[in-house]
């Protein structure tokens, strides 16, 4: 999770300002006008130490096997660490007890434990916490010698089974022995949350009735069916009413060491703290149960086999081996473990904050990115950092394009497409704009929705310490601090990520919020800090917080947001949990009862959320026989719905109306306005409007596609190579102006070309104390910073060039090296607000690279019979300093060329330097390879 909101506000007076009531508010935070944001839930890891309790079976949360010694070798280590040596069945449980260690002798020094020595032979032995006193029923299979105790002083207890013991035990209708424990008392531990302990030690078991299948159940369930119902019932009441769960702790996501399916944890496995997290069995059922979405989580490192199997169990149950259930070879009695109910959606993640550099997943994108890049040629960016982050946007649209070929129609119906990211606009605009890359994300998925993690209070506790107030601070100041970072700088940033979103056409989602008083690791161990902290997180003052925060995630645009978390103990880490224990009366978790107070007041009912339409359309098409339109295939059927089912689509083009998910009309030239009503199961609508255009015949011939590849021309211009020219066209080449001088003062125009060779590149200069900072496209224009060629037809040709395409690579040296680039044509005006495409910055991180841009002509009158010479000029602007070597390495422009006299298209010929016709591009190369038919229009 997000330990650190990335944008610090510099902390001020706060800490000498007058108490305060536990009312807060500042400047903005009154305005804001809360709507039905949606309320979810992240559920805290599995661990022995977990202050839920959330299996009947305790066992089922219990530490992993811990080893120690056989024989007593005087100083006995509680933990040998040598658990890899024990020989387990499928599920775990130990075959023979005590384990023999190789190449261990008696007596030999414990490296895992200073002062202590080891026994050749292992016994195993676990631990784990309870909330809820009493006696617990243990039930087990096999015979041997194990030991069960209650832990901690004054209550300890513990009891040793011999096979004879065993052997006198009760046997219940499952064949297994029972044993009703003494008293289970749960002292208050100094967080005042009150634990018990229950330690299970294996000293004898071997042969094929080896001791295995342990349960321990809490109090007044020992008879109930904890296999079909095996949460704790007081757990589930807690989790009652939220919308989604997230499983991302659940699965131990960060940092797995999950790749194949036979990696994962199963639900028959001893325990569920597992490196490799809870079986999706588990998660299923508690969805169920609750009635409430599965978030899911799929390991960063996960193969396409572990993809496939997760999308089968959910979609149709599992067998008890854990293999997903097949409902057309599989006899019905082979389905063990229920599928996700039907009514019920997946919120499908890639791993956990892959930008994060606490994780492994981090350096595994950045790695897997790269590798992409630079040994199959796909289009990752140079930046390696943002190669990572361009790659969880590839991983996540394979693990979607997985499971819609799993769920066929189920999938639109019952998925949502999670894309997470940091909380930063620019961040956030490079994961999106991924998907619009030509080449690097191949599969047809796009995401519903962009998830963040806007936690608020991160700087205050650091700021305490380094402005010397942690003495004198109070709770109120302590929260009045929390809410100056949620109002200043947290929903401000938030607001900006949602303009992001809506540039890409997908909701905002939180896939963790809250609070984040936490210190930084240099001041964790200052325990009168954590205790600040942890006050000022039980006080009533922090609903009041929560309160203000909903209201401003819902004001900035936040559809949904998952909490962070659900239940665990406040500790120098982090008081995360919104219950802190089991046990706790709720009318003293205040951060609880403030999500719970939000949803009663803010109902989600059927009309909160409308259909989320996604349109997979051509940009563009050609009319190909000349006959003045073209049949065109639309469809919405990656549309999605929240809370119901998409039941029709219309769509509205001009006077005509169709009907269906998926249609094909015949479109005229032109640019064509299509508006696209999707409707739900609740009646609910929602509307988008997309631009097709249908360009005319012949506009896929390439007209010229110059050729950088040479000696640098240098003041050699214009530069008139080119690959491709077709017959017909004059080609101008490139040029620049020469100096330009105002005011007698320097040059300020593009001085000359640079030295490298296969480029045409130019220099823009500062001179005569002129400000070197000329970066806006204003400032381009006026002082003519620009490189420009013209085309013209010959005498008795006419060009249409409506809806050309136009397509060109400029390569960056360095971060000194134009940042911005603005197409502009004769035919629409040289003046700032005639241009045709302007980029958005680029070459941000100062490395030698390549940006590919395109864009399609107007389709205007204008475009139509061209016979006059068209000039083409690139303006170069964007965060410029002086000496900014920038350099055009490519263009291509298309369009149709006609004879006048018989207005019959010209066939692409070959002039005097023309060296023949791409046969495979068949006009713009990257038609072809993204913007082609059924790419989405979204994106």
């Amino acid at each position: 999770m997000n330990r650190k909101t990335l944008s610090l506000v510099i902390f001020t007076a706060v800490f000498q300002a007058a108490t305060l009531s536990h009312s807060y508010s500042s400047t903005g935070a009154a305005s804001i006008t809360s709507t039905n944001i949606i309320l979810s839930q992240n559920l805290t890891g599995m661990s022995d130490w977990t202050s839920g309790q959330p299996f009947l079976d305790v066992i089922k949360y219990m530490r992993t096997w811990q080893t120690a010694n056989a024989v007593n070798m005087g100083n006995n280590a509680w933990g040998t660490g040598l658990a890899q040596y024990l020989t387990l069945d499928a599920n775990g449980w130990p075959t023979q007890i005590p384990c023999q260690i190789p190449n261990i002798y008696n007596g030999e020094p414990d490296s895992n434990n200073t002062g202590s020595y080891l026994s050749a032979q292992q016994i195993v032995h676990s631990l784990v916490n309870v909330e809820l006193p009493g006696s617990y029923r243990l039930r087990f299979l096999g015979t041997g010698t194990f030991t069960l105790g209650g832990q901690g002083n004054p209550y300890q207890w513990s009891q040793t089974f011999g096979p004879a013991d065993i052997a006198a035990l009760p046997v219940d209708a499952g064949g297994k022995h029972y044993f009703d424990t003494p008293y289970v008392y749960t002292p208050p531990d100094g967080n005042g949350n009150p634990v018990g302990s229950l330690y299970l030690e294996i000293d004898y078991s071997t042969g094929t009735n080896y001791l295995r299948n342990f349960e321990l159940v809490t109090p007044g369930y020992a008879t109930n069916d904890i296999v079909h119902n095996p949460f704790n019932p007081q757990f589930l009441a807690t989790l009652q009413g939220f919308n989604t769960l997230r499983m991302m702790d659940w699965g131990a996501i960060n940092n797995s060491p999950v790749v194949s399916w036979t990696n994962r944890t199963l639900p028959n496995t001893y325990t569920q703290s597992q490196l490799t997290g809870v079986a999706l069995e588990y998660m299923i059922i508690i969805c169920n149960q609750l009635g409430e979405n599965l978030w899911l989580n799929i390991p960063h490192q996960a193969d396409s086999n572990y993809i496939q199997n997760a999308a089968l169990l959910i979609l149709n149950g599992a067998k008890a081996d854990g293999t997903p259930y097949n409902p057309c070879s599989d006899n019905p009695s082979l389905r063990s473990w229920p599928p996700l109910s039907a009514n019920l959606k997946v919120y499908l993640e890639y791993s956990n904050e892959t930008w994060n550099s606490m994780f492994q997943q981090a350096s595994y994108v950045v790695t897997q990115g790269c590798a992409l890049r630079d040994q199959q040629g796909y289009p990752f960016n140079s930046d390696n950092y943002t190669a990572g982050e361009q790659f969880a946007a590839y991983q996540s649209a394979n693990i979607w394009q997985s499971f819609y070929q799993v769920w066929g129609t189920n999938a639109p119906r019952r998925l949502i497409r999670v894309m997470a990211g940091l909380m930063d606009p620019y961040m956030s605009g490079i994961r999106l704009g991924a998907f619009q890359i030509p080449g690097l994300i191949t599969v047809k998925q796009v995401p519903d929705a962009l998830a963040i993690a806007p936690y608020f209070g991160s700087p205050v506790a650091d700021n305490l310490v380094n402005s010397g107030a942690l003495a004198t601070a109070t709770t109120a100041q302590i929260l009045q601090a929390a809410s100056d970072d949620m109002t200043n700088s947290v929903l401000p940033t938030v607001a900006s990520v949602k303009a992001v979103a809506d540039q890409y056409g997908v909701k905002l989602n939180c896939y963790e919020a809250g609070q984040s008083l936490l210190a930084g690791w240099a001041n964790i161990g200052n325990t009168n800090l954590t205790a600040q902290l942890i006050a000022a997180n039980r006080d009533p003052g922090m609903s009041s917080l929560y309160a203000v925060y909903m209201a401003g995630l819902s004001s900035a645009g936040v559809v949904e947001m998952a909490n962070f978390s659900h239940m665990s103990e406040p500790s120098q880490y982090g008081s995360w949990g919104s219950i802190e224990y089991l046990t706790q009366p709720l009318s003293t978790a205040y951060k609880y009862q403030s999500l719970l107070s939000w949803m009663s007041n803010n109902p989600v009912t059927s009309a909160t959320l409308p259909p989320t339409i996604q349109i997979t359309a051509p940009a563009s098409v050609i009319d190909t026989y000349g006959i003045g339109s073209a049949a065109v295939s639309l469809s919405a059927s990656n549309s999605v719905d929240y809370f119901g089912t998409i039941t029709s689509c219309t769509w509205t083009i001009g006077t005509n109306t169709y009907t269906g998910t998926t249609i094909t009309p015949q479109l005229p030239v032109g640019v064509n306005s299509i508006i696209v009503t999707a409707t739900n199961t609740h009646g609910i609508t929602s509307s988008k409007t997309i631009q097709v255009v249908v360009r005319p015949q012949g506009s896929d011939t390439i007209l010229v596609q110059s050729s950088f590849m040479g000696t640098a021309p240098g003041q050699n211009i214009p530069w008139t190579n080119t690959s491709t020219l077709s017959l017909g066209i004059l080609f101008g080449g490139w040029t620049y102006l020469p100096p330009t001088f105002v005011n007698n003062v320097g040059n300020l125009g593009i001085g000359s070309g640079t030295s490298d060779n296969n480029v045409f590149g130019v220099y823009l200069e500062g001179y005569g104390g002129l400000p070197e900072h000329r970066s806006t496209l204003t400032d381009a224009v006026n002082y003519n910073e620009y490189i420009s060629c013209t085309i013209t037809p010959n005498p008795g040709q006419t060009l249409d060039l409506r809806g050309a395409s136009v397509q060109w690579t400029i390569h960056s040296n360095n971060s000194n090296a134009a940042q911005q680039c603005t197409l502009m044509t004769s035919l629409s005006g040289f003046s700032v607000g005639s241009q045709v495409y302007q980029s958005a910055l680029f070459n941000l991180n100062g490395t030698d690279k390549s940006d590919t841009f395109s864009t399609f002509l107007p389709f205007s009158a204008a475009y139509q019979n061209v016979t006059n010479p068209v000039e083409i000029r690139i303006y170069l602007s964007g965060n410029c300093f002086s000496d900014k070597p920038t350099q055009l390495s490519a263009f291509k422009l298309t369009g149709a060329i006609k004879s006048l006299q018989n207005d019959n298209q010209i066939n692409n010929l070959s002039s005097p330097n023309f060296q023949g016709r791409n046969p495979s591009s068949n006009g713009w190369i990257w038609d072809d390879n993204s913007y082609g038919t059924n790419y989405p229009e979204d994106y």
